[in-house]
């Protein structure tokens, strides 16, 4: 009796040890899990900060894209400026040439009529010396002398006088044209110096439009090179998202293997019963303006939102991350490890039905659908990973599904 409860106690410590080791290991794994989530969730923080700066560089780019058509418009009015004034230019140079004509003319025209003036004193003091020479006034007087009577006196007289007074009339017409030239050249130099201010003018405002060209083409010159530096960050920071997905696809795998679960196997169920459009392929495409490599499939339709998502097959939930940012990743996921390297992750749920650490079965319900995180409306991003790669979740499924 006494050997027969030795050997029950004996057993019964043999059970408290394997149950307690079973407690340890689980412990043990529960914690894994745990940690790795704190581990995604730091890599999503440094995503949600990433974004930011995309987000920035983006804004920064399209407003520096901006500032460069509006300077090509302010380019466009400034060179029909340009135009406009080189016209004005080419005008008033060839008025300018006109009235350089004009006055050339009137100096020749005044040099002439001076000539005319000069001849007319000449001939009028040669007359004068010729009646000096005979005699003066006595040569006048003969004149008068020798007249047969008294009218032809008078008439003597009147040919003196017509005489005098024709080169009186003479100096004085030769003179009034003078002054008119004069007037004239006057007038039209008073005219070139206004073309001459006019075209000074013109050629000024152009050495500015010319000046405000090139600042508009040294400013596009800084824009563009910003928009370099933006596109250089960018290159930076898509750099870094691509070494934080390669991180979480090392989680996974590190997880996957830790669990060291063979694959269940068979034909994948589809995780949205009734609902089978696929608003968005596995594969590059472009969303808020940025083009990047979408790692699933986005299944929806109408009234999906808040309804049940179901595990695509039996494993055990490695992450069942319920912290999110709005705009930023996947936000409310699960990600179940299947086996053989086989994970599945159901993102943008509006809730959660399972913990990491849980182990579900093919067609359980995991979550509900939503549009948390980096989402556009209500929809399941579905993705399936093969030792932490992705591949395309349709290849998993057929029509008959």
């Amino acid at each position: 009796m006494k050997r027969k409860a030795g050997f029950l106690i004996k057993m019964l410590s043999v059970f408290l040890c394997f149950a307690v080791c079973i407690s340890c290991f689980s412990a043990a794994d529960n914690y894994s899990v745990v940690s790795h989530a704190e581990t995604l969730a730091q890599l999503q923080a440094k995503q949600k900060a990433n974004k930011a700066k995309l987000d920035e560089i983006k804004k920064k780019t399209a407003a520096a894209q901006n500032s460069i058509a509006e300077q090509k418009k302010k380019q466009e009015y400034i060179q029909q400026q340009i135009d406009v004034t080189e016209d004005n230019i080419r005008v008033i140079t060839e008025k300018i040439e006109l009235l350089e004509a004009d006055i050339k003319a009137k100096e020749e025209s005044i040099a002439a009529q001076e000539q005319k003036i000069a001849k007319g004193i000449e001939d009028f003091k040669a007359r004068l010396k010729a009646m000096y020479v005979s005699g003066g006034d006595s040569g006048m007087a003969s004149v008068l002398v020798g007249a047969k009577d008294f009218y032809d006196l008078l008439a003597r007289m009147e040919i003196i006088q017509r005489i005098s007074q024709r080169d009186d009339e003479l100096i004085e017409t030769l003179n009034a044209e003078l002054k008119q030239l004069k007037e004239d050249k006057a007038a039209l130099e008073a005219t070139k110096a206004e073309a001459d201010s006019d075209k000074a003018e013109l050629e000024q405002a152009k050495a500015d439009l010319n000046s405000a060209y090139e600042q508009s083409e040294a400013e596009q010159a800084r824009l563009k090179k910003e928009i370099e530096e933006y596109a250089k960050n960018k290159a930076e920071i898509d750099k870094q998202e691509a070494e934080i997905e390669k991180q979480i696809q090392a989680i996974i795998a590190a997880e996957a293997a830790k669990n060291k679960l063979t694959y269940v196997g068979g034909t994948f169920t589809w995780p949205l019963p009734g609902y089978y459009y696929i608003s968005s392929p596995y594969g590059s495409r472009t969303l808020f303006g940025v083009t990047k490599f979408h790692k699933g499939v986005d299944i929806s339709g109408s009234g999906v939102n808040g309804k049940p998502i179901v595990a695509a097959n039996g494993g055990k939930v490695i992450v069942a991350n319920t912290s999110y940012t709005p705009g930023v990743s996947y936000g409310m996921y699960v990600m179940i490890d299947h086996g053989g390297g086989y994970v599945t992750l159901y993102g943008h749920c509006s809730a959660l039905n399972v913990t990491a650490g849980q182990t579900v079965n093919k067609g359980d319900v995991i979550a509900y659908v939503g549009s948390t995180g980096q989402s556009t409306g209500p929809h399941l991003h579905f993705e399936v990973r093969v030792n932490g790669a992705t591949t395309n979740p349709m290849n998993y499924f057929t029509k008959a599904n």
